[in-house]
């Protein structure tokens, strides 16, 4: 019986060093493109654990249950600070955010208020940054989010 269980458990961890080995061709073959959306994914579901329970960025609806993580500069154009969950991506209900896209006067305004003038106007500057991520530096940016969020999910 000893036997057969020690076999099991060598099977297991051979498949999964295969899974694992697989995983890792698959990244290297990953487009930057494709990276960017895994990376956006992970950091948005940052923004969505950190921010539950608060007030929407734009209007005062408490997030709770389905909710989007809404950035003030958008993803598509001002990919400097796409992944700056710290300034510019925060917990949106889905009414401002796809409704009425965005609601960014209410967002400017809360916003300024929730991390200042200074942090505002720096993000602005840095969002007017154009900027072309490499692989390594979306690993990064992934591998901290990761670190984050695991951070987030202790705290509960």
């Amino acid at each position: 019986m000893e036997a057969m269980e020690k076999l099991s458990k060598i099977k297991d961890m051979e498949v999964k060093k295969k899974n694992k080995d697989l995983k890792n061709r698959k990244e290297a073959l990953e487009t930057i493109k494709e990276m960017m959306k895994r990376v956006q994914k992970v950091v948005n579901l940052y923004v969505r654990t950190r921010d539950v329970g608060k007030e929407c960025c734009s209007c005062d609806t408490i997030l709770r249950g389905k909710f989007d993580a809404g950035h003030f500069w958008n993803s598509n154009n001002f990919k400097n600070v796409t992944f700056d969950a710290e300034r510019n991506v925060w917990g949106q209900c889905v009414k401002c955010n796809r409704w009425e896209h965005g609601s960014l006067l209410q967002y400017r305004e809360k916003l300024i208020k929730r991390i200042g003038p200074e942090k505002y106007n720096q993000l602005e500057e840095d969002a007017r940054v154009t900027r072309r991520f490499t692989k390594s530096e979306l690993q990064e940016i992934l591998d901290e989010y990761k670190i984050k969020l695991k951070k987030l999910k202790l705290k509960d």
